[in-house]
């Protein structure tokens, strides 16, 4: 029996990252060519070191739930904005 497989690119970025709006019209052009990518966004002010060293345990959280096919520590650390999008809660 044949497990249909579905993958996505995982980005993560902050309002302030100075490659946010790049970043969202890269989304884009992914979506024309029918790439499936998911959007984990910070919103503070924070720029991109910042957001990468601030928020390790977030990260980490995310990709072991990749691993292991859940989604119980992103659903702690983040709300779903709808099908592809998700932005960090306040602390």
């Amino acid at each position: 029996m044949n497990k249909k497989t579905t993958s996505a690119i995982y980005f993560y970025t902050g309002l302030l990252d100075i490659q946010f709006k790049p970043l969202l019209q890269y989304r884009e052009f992914l979506q024309k060519m029918g790439i499936a990518s998911k959007l984990f966004c910070n919103r503070s002010n924070e720029r991109h070191t910042r957001l990468v060293n601030q928020y390790t345990p977030f990260i980490f959280g995310v990709l072991e739930d990749l691993i292991r096919s859940e989604t119980m520590r992103t659903e702690q650390e983040a709300v779903q904005l709808g099908i592809d999008s998700y932005i960090l809660k306040a602390e």
